[in-house]
């Protein structure tokens, strides 16, 4: 019986020095990343158009009269028909850094590098949501009687409407997640998803224009 015992014990301290365990994922990511070019965005023949939809959850907001400064979850969903598998696992999860992802940045002001950059999460029909965590400033600030107006311009650097096409998930900021600042309240927030044409292209470019309206506590 000892025997038998120590002979288990060998053969599964082989397989697995071996490398023959099988880890969940393994298969589907090695499936998805075999020739994946990460600098060719997912537009295809038969859909050369990528809708991207975008949120902001802000998390933090501070407002001086030089502006505002927003501490948020910046959250974009899109599709890559590269990134898809058959079998389990239903999700994998990989670093921002080996896919596509869109080149989305704010107009009005520099674009500081995201304080946390998560993995994103793909799902096997080639779904792809992420969710860094970013600080936006903006002085594109007005007053209107006691409610001061913020607003926040995001676009594509590079790609016009014939490659990439924006949406919003949801026609107001989601506040879920947001702590309360001390000195202000925000009484209201907008998302608007605007088409432009430039003198310079012929193409339409697409943008989202976030509004926060705050108010002094009294």
């Amino acid at each position: 019986m000892g025997m038998i015992y120590f002979t288990i014990f060998i053969l599964c301290v082989s397989e697995i020095v071996s490398g023959s365990v099988n880890v969940t994922g393994d298969g589907a990511i090695k499936k998805v990343l075999k020739d994946y070019n990460k600098y060719a965005y997912p537009g295809t023949t038969d859909h050369p158009i990528v809708k991207i939809t975008h949120a902001l959850n802000p998390v933090k907001m501070d407002y001086n009269p030089k502006g505002m400064l927003i501490q948020v979850w910046s959250q974009m969903n899109w599709n890559d028909r590269r990134l898809t598998w058959a079998g389990p696992p239903a999700k994998i999860h990989l670093p921002m850094s080996l896919i596509w992802t869109p080149d989305l940045v704010l107009y009005n002001n520099a674009i500081p590098k995201p304080s946390y950059e998560p993995n994103a999460v793909i799902s096997q029909n080639g779904d792809v949501i992420v969710v860094p965590v970013n600080q936006y400033e903006t002085d594109n600030c007005t007053n209107h009687d006691d409610v001061i107006e913020c607003q926040f311009k995001f676009g594509s650097w590079t790609y016009s409407g014939d490659e990439i096409e924006l949406a919003v998930v949801s026609p107001h900021m989601m506040l879920d997640n947001y702590r309360e600042n001390p000195g202000y309240e925000i009484v209201g927030s907008s998302a608007v998803r605007n088409e432009q044409k430039y003198s310079c292209c012929p193409e339409m470019y697409y943008d989202i224009l976030y509004t926060i309206q705050i108010k002094r506590r009294q």
